[in-house]
């Protein structure tokens, strides 16, 4: 693993290290003494700076294939395929990194350019001429790295009123997001009427939409004021209405449409489409709003690194004479042809995605505890196809109840192999007596991939069951020999005594 230390490496911070000193009348010796120590310093920090660098994410190969055929009786010229939407890199509300990518033309003579767009990215291919009944291919490939997001964020956090700039994105958007109807803007402001902090309000509004609905999948977009009337829809309609109602509240709110990885699904990357919303809170900016997606923590200003985002829209491009319109791929290239029209087509063939990395832990333990000693096992299973090596298991706790043992190493674990990792903990004579109630115990574990240095996370609840001292008791046997016993002895010592 490389290491760097303030952007640079080890090895440069050498060579300049002796580059100015150079200069200096030193002697050899002492300069020597300066290097090893320099050295043995930049050895000691290597751990700290690998743990920092590790970050909690997920990488995916995702491969979209394109077949652009023409099924008339004649030619089409300058053909051109766009927009064709593409992964970009994203950061602040989510954190998300494109390490490379491939576009693939099967024809040799084509070519493409990829065009930014506001915050999208989209591929604009050149095909030149397709015959009758012949077909082209495209397909982009892209490996894609998505961290898990916590904010943090808490109440005390958002503070201030929202600045003139983002105002724009608290507008009504016509047959979407009807922020102005009455309805939707009265029950915005029957949630937050009571409150003064955009963190309140918008959380009062994103528990009423993941409550108030109840999903059924779609087979076409619905608005906001749809899902309020209706009380049913998908992540599109659970988002709609989340962002009608906080734009009726005065909360800037945007939409992104990506996906959301589910590895039930295998690799079908088609049904995994998903969506959510951004908010904008003052004090700390734009954060995620996920109301569909896993438990309520995962959320509300936080983002599993199952997400990846393909587009986000402030609204105005997402309807199109009156009919709402997600921002999607290219469906009719632009051509040039001489009658009769060829009608060329766009369909994506194949949509693949696979996990490169992907580490899962899970934390178990036994049910008895002996001798202060509980007995803890991690199992971390790679379910990447990736090898992942130098794997660090070490366990985290509240020291008022625990003191947990030294960290334990796995050298490597290949695609879906798993290794069990034991711990035994030992338990204060505080937590024996008091007992603990819902105490985390969290498994943290560090890895080494072709991508860099990651990390992984698995968490339990330990409750102990407080240690009752039974009362004394008195076996009557025992009472009846120790009478007898003090009879005789006075029986005895009165017989002494005449």
């Amino acid at each position: 693993m490389e290491v760097l230390y303030n952007g640079e490496k080890p090895e440069a911070i050498i060579e300049y290290f002796l580059y100015e000193t150079q200069s200096v009348e030193l002697g050899v010796e002492l300069r020597r003494f300066l290097v090893l120590g320099l050295v043995l310093f930049t050895l000691l920090i290597q751990p700290l700076a690998s743990a920092d660098e590790s970050t909690n994410s997920v990488v995916y190969r995702i491969q979209k294939t394109y077949l652009v055929s023409n099924d008339g009786s004649v030619a089409a010229t300058n053909v051109v395929v766009a927009p064709l939407f593409i992964f970009d890199n994203r950061s602040g509300w989510a954190s998300q990194q494109v390490l490379s990518e491939d576009i693939w033309l099967s024809d040799p003579l084509g070519s493409y350019e990829i065009i930014p767009t506001g915050d999208n990215r989209i591929v604009r291919a050149s095909l030149g001429t397709i015959t009758a009944g012949a077909s082209k291919t495209i397909v982009i490939t892209q490996v894609v790295k998505v961290d898990y997001v916590d904010l943090g964020i808490t109440p005390d956090m958002v503070q201030g009123s929202i600045p003139a700039d983002e105002l724009q994105y608290t507008q009504p958007v016509a047959h979407l997001w009807e922020s102005d109807d009455s309805e939707i803007y009265g029950k915005a402001h029957e949630l937050i009427d009571n409150y003064s902090n955009y963190y309140h309000k918008s959380r009062q509004i994103f528990d009423f939409v993941k409550d108030y609905l109840t999903y059924v999948l779609c087979d076409e977009e619905h608005s906001a004021l749809w899902a309020y009337t209706n009380r049913t829809g998908d992540c599109s309609e659970y988002t709609h209405l989340f962002i009608a109602l906080a734009r009726a509240a005065g909360i800037p709110a945007k939409y992104v449409s990506g996906y959301g990885y589910q590895p039930q699904l295998g690799t079908d990357f088609e049904h995994m489409g998903h969506a959510w919303a951004f908010a904008y809170l003052p004090g700390v900016e734009w954060v995620p709003i996920d109301t569909r997606w896993g438990t309520p923590e995962w959320n509300f200003c936080k983002l599993s690194p199952d997400h990846l985002i393909l587009t986000t829209s402030d609204g105005t491009d997402l309807v199109e004479e009156g009919q709402i319109k997600i921002s999607g791929d290219c469906s009719r290239p632009s051509y040039s042809y001489s009658e009769p029209n060829p009608n060329l087509t766009v369909d994506r063939t194949v949509s693949t995605i696979t996990r490169e990395v992907a580490v899962e832990v899970t934390l178990d333990a036994v049910s008895q505890i002996e001798n202060g000693s509980w007995s803890w096992y991690a199992t971390v299973k790679n379910m990447g196809t990736r090898t992942i090596e130098n794997i660090q298991v070490r366990l985290q706790a509240d020291q008022t109840y625990f003191e947990v043992p030294a960290a334990q190493t796995i050298d490597s674990l290949l695609h879906n192999h798993n290794q069990i990792v034991g711990f035994d903990i030992s338990v204060e004579d505080i937590g024996l007596e008091q007992g603990v109630e819902n105490s985390t115990i969290t498994a943290l574990v560090t890895y080494d991939t072709p991508y860099g240095s990651f990390m992984a996370e698995g968490k339990s609840l330990a409750n102990i069951t407080p240690r009752v001292i039974p009362p004394m008791t008195i076996d009557p046997m025992l009472i009846f020999l120790i009478v007898v016993i003090a009879v005789s002895a006075i029986a005895i010592s009165a017989a002494l005594r005449r």
